[in-house]
């Protein structure tokens, strides 16, 4: 199985897993991204062919796991985030979460979301209770 198609199988997964044990948060269009020394890597389309990204709350953790298709193939990408890892701003009808990495990673991921202020509460809420649990 190629590398692609095993993250494709992996990500619906997750998802599937998801759906029946964690808590659902909501679903926004946007994208997410890996910066590190050498710039911010993609993971995901931007601009017009954004994703929906569905986020879950789940052990401590934000899941945010994507589908698209591009060029005939279906295209998956799924993000972990620590709670207390993550640090969420609302910016003009975006939602920005800043994603520091566990241990000794150089570099951050970022998820933007095209949502509204109240989406962005309900982020922060799980967050910060999730934080105390």
């Amino acid at each position: 199985m190629n590398s692609s198609r095993k993250v494709l199988y992996e990500a619906l997964g997750a998802y599937i897993d998801d759906l029946s044990s964690a808590l659902y948060l909501g679903t926004a269009r946007g994208e997410i991204a890996i910066s590190n020394g050498n710039g911010k890597h993609l993971m995901t389309p931007s601009g017009k062919s954004m994703p929906l990204i569905d986020i879950f709350y789940r052990d401590g953790s934000l899941e945010f796991v994507a589908f698209w298709t591009g060029n005939g193939k279906t295209r998956a990408c799924r993000l972990k985030a620590a709670l207390s890892k993550t640090n969420v701003e609302y910016r003009s009808g975006r939602i920005v979460m800043e994603i520091e990495p566990h241990g000794s990673l150089n570099g951050s991921a970022e998820v933007v979301l095209l949502a509204g202020r109240g989406f962005a509460n309900t982020i922060k809420r799980t967050i910060s209770e999730g934080a105390g649990l």
